[in-house]
């Protein structure tokens, strides 16, 4: 959740958490990403919506030791997790929303209707693609994370920290690229599975780090705006870089 790898450290520690439509979804992000996971819940005693915020650095070294399903309960400013024979519990204090986790949870809803990978899929089968903050998305593409992130690890290679990606469908042109005056590295993708419409964009940071190294992944962009990565249990939106930058 507090997308590590990226470059921008201005994500921070802090973790806005709330329950959905039968999920417990995890937000993190500031002026140029946006981060969400998303887990089942079982059973839910005493519906909440309202968000809270922890520090996920205090919390994820005893879930790596928890086994099988957690419980989870919000009480007193304090996160409880335990394991279901109470075997292992663990309390850490919940903290003030900063002000950057305020903005992204205003715009959960935005984001809500990436939560479904496989309607996401259908759509982008159809060669109809969703909308996003009132502009319409103009390309798409399914592919796995492991050939995504052979590209962008080669890209590395040439040191600027830039990936240019270009999708073409009529040409069916999927290629990722990084440059400097003297040299440069493009890689085809060769793995995916769909190729929608066409776009123009660059920017920075390994995306491919936020996600499980094997998943499938649905790219959604447009020339020169966001990128958005969809998971099945996680989305990430990343600014495009524009000159200058």
């Amino acid at each position: 959740v507090t997308v590590s790898g990226f470059s921008s450290s201005s994500l921070g520690e802090s973790v806005l958490s709330y329950v959905d439509e039968g999920s417990l979804h995890f937000m993190n992000g500031d002026a140029t990403t946006m981060a969400k996971l998303s887990v089942e819940i079982e059973e839910v005693e005493e519906p909440n919506s309202n968000p809270f915020c922890f520090m996920f650095k205090e919390i994820m070294p005893f879930l790596k030791s928890f086994n099988g399903n957690l419980r989870l309960v919000i009480e007193q400013a304090q996160l409880e997790i335990s394991t279901e024979d109470d075997t292992n519990i663990v309390k850490i204090p919940l903290i003030q929303t900063p002000d950057n986790l305020q903005t992204i949870y205003s715009m959960r809803t935005m984001l809500s209707q990436f939560n479904s990978y496989s309607r996401i899929e259908d759509i982008i089968n159809s060669e109809e693609l969703p909308m996003f903050n009132k502009t319409q998305l103009e390309s798409a593409s399914l592919f796995n994370n492991v050939e995504f992130t052979k590209a962008l690890k080669t890209c590395e290679l040439i040191g600027t920290g830039i990936f240019e990606l270009t999708i073409e469908q009529n040409a069916g042109i999927f290629n990722i690229r990084s440059t400097l005056p003297n040299k440069e590295y493009t890689h085809t993708m060769q793995d995916e599975q769909i190729l929608v419409g066409e776009a123009s964009v660059s920017f920075t940071s390994p995306l491919y780090s936020f996600f499980d190294k094997t998943s499938d992944l649905i790219l959604l962009s447009k020339d020169d705006s966001p990128i958005i990565l969809v998971a099945e249990d996680r989305v990430l939106l990343r600014a495009p870089r524009v000159r200058g930058d």
